[in-house]
């Protein structure tokens, strides 16, 4: 049973590119982010850790996962600058454990997969 929530675990997370590519690991600082190569990694402040992302300026800056929602680039919250995370735009549902939420980025909010 154990193992099983271990896959289920680890298929989530590829399927989101959490693990593989950085979005909500839990950080500290930038530095402890795992990014796709030739990107910015950036810790961003959540519910008293930081989880891991990386900065874009346009959504082609965010890589798709060929099995999960593609990546949009957008502001979040009150943090300057812009970042890559899962969508759920246009009605994408959002795997088991995430909900879909406004990234807040004012003007240029967008719905992004999000950990509930």
């Amino acid at each position: 049973m154990r193992l099983l929530s271990l896959c289920l675990a680890v298929l989530f997370g590829q399927a989101l590119g959490c693990d593989d590519d950085g979005e909500y690991q839990e950080c500290a600082a930038p530095a402890d982010c795992d990014v796709p190569e030739a990107t910015t990694p950036a810790c961003l402040p959540k519910s008293g850790t930081g989880f891991c992302t990386w900065e874009c300026t346009s959504d082609q800056q965010c890589t798709d996962d060929a099995e999960g929602a593609p990546y949009i680039c957008s502001p979040f919250e009150e943090t300057p600058g812009s970042y890559c995370f899962p969508s759920c735009e246009g009605g994408a549902a959002c795997p088991d454990g995430y909900g879909c939420r406004s990234t807040g980025g004012g003007s240029d909010n967008r719905q992004i997969c999000f950990p509930l």
